[in-house]
């Protein structure tokens, strides 16, 4: 089982492990924003960049995006262009908001499949 990673206290990592996930913090920080400076707006935060680092770099499958700041919502516009959302992701957005409030994610990974099961039920 992959590890699904949130960068915020708001992510509903509850629900995500009611449904079988298993989830960590992602709070890594970078050497350097190589990967995330070459696709991101350059005055994106420090811990934005972080985060696309780590998704880009590969050491995220999966990834929840929670819309509380700016800067996570302008990571998620970026991953996104980066061709990493499946329709899959976008139903399991919709159903977290109707579940989890302003929750949106943005998973990457085989797993997508496992939690779309396990809300479909």
């Amino acid at each position: 089982m992959s590890i699904t990673y949130h960068v915020c206290k708001y992510t509903p990592t509850e629900l995500l492990t009611a449904l079988g996930g298993q989830c960590a913090l992602l709070d890594e920080a970078p050497e350097n924003f190589d990967l995330s400076d070459q696709v991101a707006h350059p005055n994106l935060c420090g811990f934005g960049k972080s985060v696309i680092q780590a998704a880009l770099a590969g050491q995220v499958k999966e990834l929840v995006l929670v819309n509380c700041c700016d800067s996570i919502r302008r990571c998620y516009d970026v991953l996104r262009a980066q061709g990493g959302v499946s329709l899959g992701a976008v139903l399991l957005c919709m159903l977290l908001l109707m579940v989890g409030g302003s929750a949106f994610t943005l998973l990457l990974g085989p797993d997508l499949q496992a939690l779309l099961t396990a809300l479909a039920g």
